[in-house]
């Protein structure tokens, strides 16, 4: 049996009601589909995807001073740097899947 709905609130709201008696034990399996990192689905309309902008521009900084926004660009760059030596090989591996 498949039974799907909406979780909200700690809680499960089913699409239809359930045939089973109360205090079953049940198990759930998530379907988590295509998601963006905070679990909201993708936005698909212009509408959804300036709100989606608008909600990420809006949520708090990650960093408490600019010490450690710094500290942050420093190690992405030295990161962006360690990778610049191994673009090529990991470019030809994709390129390789795509060969007949």
């Amino acid at each position: 049996m498949i039974v799907t709905g909406t979780y909200l609130d700690g809680s499960i709201l089913l699409d239809q009601p359930l045939a089973v008696v109360n205090g079953e034990h049940l198990s759930l399996v998530v379907e988590e589909g295509d998601r963006c990192a905070d679990g909201s689905k993708w936005p698909i309309t212009e509408g959804e995807v300036e709100a989606w902008c608008r909600r990420i521009e809006s949520l708090p900084s990650l960093f408490d001073d600019e010490g450690e926004v710094q500290a942050f660009e420093t190690r992405m760059k030295d990161m962006r740097s360690e990778q610049v030596a191994t673009l090529a090989q990991r470019a030809e591996r994709v390129a390789a899947l795509f060969r007949k």
